[in-house]
């Protein structure tokens, strides 16, 4: 009995430093992922391992070597590699747009925007709508989100509101909180669809299931809302209320202008 238990310490202390190594060192995990999974075929263990190493490298800022893995991990569609897929080819899109910006600030000439001129990282923007939209359709509700939110970018073309609020309501029904987050925006605000503060506040509650893959450290970091990824203080407050079981309501209304402070129309008479 001691012997085993001795044996099985080591087996798991070897599994930890595995973890640990993935992340400190990801070109040896890499090599043992090649050795051991096959490129063309992984089955869904390998799926899950090619995807942790997508995760490794893209915690380093390596987004180039990340999307070989998350690419890799959703050769079969396995939902979650195509929903990171397309977040890191959607990154890529947003920096092609950055590089773009400083090179013109550079030049010292302007910006200007024509509908006949692509975005600079258009097609890395499709690339990604495509992605989530197989995520979605796979049932995974982040997809969802964020392809509304790709929608609302107009890095598509022309923004498109009601097919993402059709997009976030979908998440959302189907238990994304920053789903039902956003949705609460697009009532508040009337984005594709008419005012309803009713709808706003109802869906401003949120009731995080605990065991829902929508709630992964990184995917919950990916999730936009509003076309940001949310606030580090937001998720940890999501997963806390979804390890209580209790709901959180996030609260949107615009704040009360506070009669103490001086308006900015007094602020600028004073500065004339």
């Amino acid at each position: 009995m001691r012997r085993f238990l001795i044996i099985a310490g080591v087996v798991v202390g070897l599994m930890i430093a595995g973890a640990a190594a993935m992340l400190v060192f990801p070109q040896i995990s890499e090599q043992v992922v090649r050795l051991t999974c096959s490129m063309t075929d992984p089955d869904e263990s390998c799926q899950r391992r090619m995807l942790a190493m997508g995760h490794a490298w893209s915690l380093k800022g390596r987004l180039d070597r990340a999307t070989i893995w998350y690419a890799r991990a959703a050769q079969k569609h396995y939902p979650p590699a195509l929903f990171h897929l397309a977040w890191a080819i959607e990154e890529g899109g947003y920096g092609d747009i950055k590089q773009r910006v400083t090179q013109l600030a550079e030049d010292n000439s302007g910006f200007a925007a024509s509908d006949g001129v692509p975005l600079p990282g258009s097609d890395k923007f499709e690339a990604a709508a495509k992605l989530y939209r197989m995520a979605a359709d796979e049932g995974f509700a982040p997809a969802a989100n964020n392809l509304g939110d790709l929608y609302l970018s107009g890095t598509l073309g022309k923004g498109r509101e009601d097919e993402a609020f059709r997009m976030h309501l979908a998440a959302a029904k189907a238990g994304n909180p920053v789903a039902s987050l956003n949705v609460s925006l697009d009532y508040r605000i009337g984005r594709g669809t008419a005012i309803d503060r009713a709808e706003a506040d109802r869906y401003a509650t949120i009731r995080p299931q605990g065991e829902s893959a929508d709630l992964g450290t990184l995917t919950l970091a990916r999730t936009r809302l509003g076309g940001t990824e949310i606030d580090p203080h937001m998720a940890a407050t999501i997963r806390a209320a979804a390890a209580q079981h209790e709901p959180l309501t996030i609260n949107f209304r615009p704040l009360q202008p506070d009669a103490r402070l001086p308006t900015f129309h007094e602020i600028e008479t004073q500065l004339q």
